[in-house]
């Protein structure tokens, strides 16, 4: 939608949104219950106190109290009143937006304190979207490097690569960049292109929550799912660990390779025969960790703060001079003055350096590309409850990315662009520079506050109901510089922007919690100003550079018929703000004590990654079918429809089965642009739409009897106009059909099974043994039919392989002297299968390089020149020590 109706539509909601604040994303909880005695009539005054948050609240005279917001975790919450005895309930889990029912039943004229151990429960009857809940001990009971280890053992989410940690993800169909990736409440998404921003610590993770359909109108940007984690905080206790793994057996992959010259494999006449040898090796991977945190001083709970911080050193599995290596740190500070103030400062760092490896280039890695990455996070949250129901928030919160691509620490003017391919096979780049020269630095200011309010009624048998409303407002600004050179002998593609957009946005949420159903009604506004010119017409010029605007080449004639002398001198539009508005409803329906029908209904918009805005917009083209970005771009939209049954087996077994719809529209595709001249230019549109249907079973045992675990199946169908914007681009570069139908996207796996089973013993109360199993079945990914003769390819018409993961971790414990020390074995990929991912240089549509035929006719997936990146981790197995407290 354009800005001419903005007015109309802001007067709408500014009595909405005029008292309210946006709350980056839900990162705390809600603790409430009713506080009765022994005969169960209610008890007025009782002191509720969550331990170690210090946050409290005493119960009305309905004896029902409420304590938001409540950091995530798992608390002992307490409850006393003069005259009755004091019961203690521990191991209260308080969950990301949602609340945990607390409820006491105070015993008079007692002395002493109760414990009672609180059990979570299983089906969560306030929950009106789809989320998995990943806690610390779940992090660490499994084979985890990073975050996104959690997220590909979740049902619903593919991805195409064999590196997890690309967060190449896909959930439920989606492209890969359709996700947002929260971190204490500050969105840490790539802008440029997509993706998490930075890595974190996984000993600094305290929740994850995996939202993948139905979430609330407080989170934007993003069509297929949220990726929200919560860090530790300090408690009111000292808590620390030390820890080492290090990697000790990595299976080897070898190929003896022969073949003719021709790419067919087939015999030639006169060919003569061609051998080498490639091979994986060992990957010498270690990682060092460490984290500590509790008051600042022992005995006061007002501040507290936590920190943790990774170190890694891997050699990864291809022949690489030099290892990656990866720092990760993590802090927070929380200051509680009283029970109804709370400060939070969070921040994080992360930096990576790696050399980027591609097949064709392994016998002259000095010339292809070094990546440095860095990345930092600094937020400030400030909340004030003015009552026990009501609270606001006050949150400003910083992100920077920079990013460097350079070969051999050179400028891109130094680079030798005599590529040679002198080896026999005519393949492998032996002498020269890739031509890819870029540089990124990422930064956004994000202002916003929110509120809370909170209606509550105790009605007959003791039944509550509320009406939790929310809302808020935020801005967030942007500054962007991006600097990309592709220098080829004959072409110079030049892309370089520096740009500010920014968007205001905010939400309207009211969630009704009754004891026969919970409605949640949210509605969401976004604006977003590209802030931004661009030519209408590209080559409205007279003259113009040859080759690339910055090289100081001889000029050339353009465009014989413009008035206009030089790119400089030509017009340039204005790009138009756009806004949207998102309704979004959740119902969860109790059918008995033991059954929950949900239902969720949702618009969501996400501004396309700000490459496809400006890319060449502030520079003139140059190369030979350049392309051009569109800063008038529309929100990519998606429409999303699920309905789920939950039922309890067991008092520890629980099973769901949901059924989702996604109609996708507006997404990003290219269209050519011919002129007489002979020039042409392609430009990034919204032209791209898809749909995706799909059911998902879960099962789920809580941990009895030393024993739990999860089994899930995803069915899924995805289709599409195209799997990326990149299709048109190809095809009309071929000269082939440009398709006009959905076809099957990359990403459609049709069928996915995810197994995980954990084992917990305890001997004589100082001895734990261990040992987590996870287990991942993939069917095959589609592929094109290769085109044959003159005709062009059939669009994802071929399977892939099935693949399979199994990982296991085995661990010992022995707690002494206060110190628990925990040594583990890691085994990946157990079965050392050769799972493949992808067929190396090959774009997805059929138009890439000769592996699609090569494994088409011969079932080689590697292609012909034994292409490693075609394959997941071979089998790798680890050792580690844990020291903790």
């Amino acid at each position: 939608m354009r800005v001419k109706y903005l007015k109309g539509i802001l007067a709408a909601t500014a009595v909405g949104l005029l008292s309210a604040g946006l709350a980056m994303a839900a990162d705390t909880g809600t603790v409430s219950g009713l506080v009765t005695d022994q005969n169960g009539q209610p008890v007025s005054g009782a002191l509720v106190v969550v331990t170690g948050a210090n946050r409290f609240a005493t119960s009305n005279p309905d004896g029902y109290y409420v304590i938001s917001p409540v950091p995530v975790g798992s608390f002992e919450v307490k409850a006393s009143r003069i005259g009755f005895n004091e019961q203690v309930k521990t191991g209260v889990k308080v969950i990301a937006g949602l609340r945990s029912n607390v409820s006491f039943q105070l015993q008079s004229e007692a002395t002493g304190v109760t414990y009672i151990q609180s059990e979570e429960p299983l089906i969560k009857f306030n929950q009106v979207y789809s989320e998995s809940i990943v806690g610390k001990e779940q992090i660490e009971n499994q084979v985890v490097d990073e975050f996104a280890d959690m997220l590909v053992r979740t049902p619903g989410i593919v991805y195409e690569n064999s590196d997890a940690s690309t967060l190449n993800l896909h959930i439920r169909g989606g492209r890969g960049n359709e996700v947002a990736y929260v971190v204490d409440g500050v969105n840490i998404t790539n802008p440029i292109v997509g993706g998490a921003g930075m890595q974190i610590p996984v000993d600094a993770i305290e929740q994850m929550n995996i939202i993948v359909a139905g979430w609330d109108a407080e989170f934007g940007q993003a069509q297929s799912g949220i990726i929200n984690i919560q860090t530790k905080e300090g408690r009111d206790k000292y808590t620390g660990k030390i820890g080492a793994t290090q990697e000790l057996y990595t299976a080897e992959r070898k190929w003896d390779s022969q073949k003719k010259l021709e790419s067919t494999g087939l015999e030639s006449p006169g060919s003569p025969l061609i051998t080498w040898e490639t091979e994986t090796r060992q990957t010498y991977y270690s990682k060092y960790r460490g984290s500590f945190g509790g008051p600042a001083w022992p005995g006061v709970d007002q501040l507290s703060y936590f920190v943790a911080g990774d170190y890694t050193r891997d050699w990864t599995v291809y022949p690489l001079p030099e290892p990656r290596l990866e720092w990760n740190a993590n802090g927070k500070i929380s200051i509680r003055p009283t029970g109804r103030l709370r400060l939070v400062l969070s921040g994080g760092r992360a930096r990576e350096e790696r050399q980027l490896f591609s097949n064709e280039y392994q016998y002259n890695l000095q010339g292809y590309p070094f990546r440095t990455a860095a990345s930092r996070r600094l937020s400030a949250s400030f909340t004030h409850n003015v009552s026990d129901r009501f609270y606001y928030s006050v949150t400003g919160a910083t992100f920077n990315e920079n990013r460097s691509t350079i070969t051999g620490g050179k400028h891109w003017l130094d680079y030798n662009l005599n590529r040679l391919k002198s080896d026999a096979t005519g393949y492998f780049v032996t002498s020269g520079d890739y031509p890819l020269y870029e540089l990124r630095d990422q930064t956004y200011y994000d202002g916003k506050a929110d509120f809370q309010y909170e209606l509550t009624r105790v009605g007959d048998n003791r039944a509550l109901s509320m009406n939790v409303v929310k809302g808020g407002v935020g801005l967030k600004n942007q500054d962007v510089d991006f600097y990309q050179i592709q220098a080829y002998p004959s072409n110079v593609y030049t892309d370089i922007f520096h740009v500010y957009p920014y968007e205001i946005y905010g939400f309207v949420q009211d969630k009704l919690e009754y004891s026969g159903m919970v409605i949640n009604v949210g509605l969401r506004l976004d604006i977003f100003d590209p802030s931004a010119t661009f030519p209408v017409d590209p080559y409205d010029f007279q003259w113009g550079h040859n080759n690339s605007p910055i090289t100081g080449e001889e000029w050339v004639r353009v465009n014989n018929n413009s008035p206009w002398r030089t790119y400089a001198d030509m017009p340039r539009t204005q790009a138009e703000k756009t806004y949207q508005i998102s309704p979004r409803v959740g119902v969860s329906y109790p059918i008995s004590d033991r059954d929950k029908l949900t239902f969720s209904y949702g618009h969501f918009f996400q501004v396309p990654p700000l490459i496809y805005l400006y890319r060449s917009t502030q520079v003139q083209l140059t190369g030979a079918y350049p392309i051009m970005g569109n800063p008038d771009l529309l929100p990519q939209k998606t429409v999303q429809y699920e309905i789920g049954v939950e039922h309890l087996f067991t008092d520890d077994l629980k099973a769901k089965v949901s059924a989702y719809f996604k109609d996708i529209r507006d997404l990003i595709d290219t269209n050519r642009i011919n002129y007489e001249q002979g020039w042409n230019y392609t430009k990034i549109v919204n032209a791209d739409f898809g749909s995706v249907r799909g059911m998902e079973l879960a099962l789920d045992k809580r941990m009895t009897r030393n024993f739990s675990g999860s089994l899930g199946y995803t069915f899924s169908v995805a289709k599409g106009l195209a799997s990326n914007y990149y299709q048109g681009y190809n095809y009309a570069y071929r000269g082939w059909n440009v398709p006009n139908r959905e076809n099957l996207l990359n990403w459609d796996q049709t069928h996915k099974v995810d197994l995980t089973v954990d084992y917990r013993f305890t001997l004589a109360e100082i001895h734990g043994l261990g040992v987590n199993s996870t287990l991942s079945y993939g069917s095959g990914m589609p592929y094109s039919k290769p085109p044959m003769g003159t005709g062009q390819p059939e669009i994802n018409a071929e399977r892939m392989p099935w693949t399979i993961d199994w990982n296991v971790k085995g661990e010992y414990s022995l707690t002494y002297w206060g110190l628990t020390y925990t040594a583990y074995c890691e085994v990946i990929n157990l079965l050392n299968r050769e799972n493949v991912y992808n067929f190396g240089e090959d774009e997805g549509d059929g138009a890439g390089s000769d592996w699609l035929p090569w494994y088409y006719f011969y079932g080689d997936a590697d292609g012909p020149y034994d292409d490693m990146e075609c394959y997941g981790d071979p089998l790798r197995v680890r050792v580690g020590l844990d020291i903790g407290f």
